[in-house]
């Protein structure tokens, strides 16, 4: 199969949208992303696939650290913003409202959900890396609507995601974003 043929077949499956955030000495940058996957919950570990020629790639390499915001269903704009490819700047984001998170990576503003990653492994996969995360990886929720959607109105604090308890919540948001089942933490069933 060639370039062109893989691609056309490929962009036929859907995912979700990130933006995968990094910093370094003050330098901030994020890219839009889809190669992102749930590798495993025990340990639990994510994968995000960049580009060699991206800015980002190198930040990577750098930082050693990356988060992955999950956009909201209002963010399309932030989400083309990324999609540039844009050099880093200095403490700014591409005029897009964040916060620093605790691995020194930006949080972008009102995104349904983000992760936050240290860099465990990387392997080369032709012309992107793979990045995989650590098992000390974050995860935090906290957009209203999503909340108030399931009945809560408080922020949910996913914790640590190396403990039992922070990947069960891990899987009850991404069971509750994507899925059905008898939720039970909570005992409400949830159909998405």
């Amino acid at each position: 199969m060639d370039q062109l043929q893989y691609r056309s077949v490929i962009s036929q499956f859907a995912t979700g949208v990130t933006i995968v955030t990094t910093a370094v000495d003050g330098w901030l940058h994020g890219m839009t992303a889809s190669a992102v996957a749930s590798v495993s919950l025990e340990p639990v570990q994510l994968l995000v696939c960049v580009e060699k020629s991206a800015h980002t790639h190198g930040h990577l390499l750098q930082a050693g650290a990356f988060t992955v915001n999950i956009l909201a269903e209002d963010q399309e704009d932030v989400s083309t913003t990324f999609a540039k490819s844009d050099p880093p700047e200095q403490g700014r984001l591409q005029g897009v409202a964040f916060r620093i998170g605790e691995n020194g990576a930006p949080i972008i503003e009102g995104c349904l959900a983000h992760i936050e990653c240290k860099v465990a492994s990387q392997t080369d996969g032709g012309d992107h890396t793979v990045f995989l995360s650590g098992d000390d990886a974050l995860a935090k929720a906290a957009v209203a609507e999503l909340l108030g959607s399931f009945g809560w109105r408080d922020i949910v604090d996913l914790g640590d995601l190396s403990t039992a308890r922070g990947a069960e919540m891990y899987v009850t948001l991404w069971v509750r974003l994507w899925g059905v089942v008898q939720d039970p933490i909570f005992n409400v069933k949830v159909v998405r």
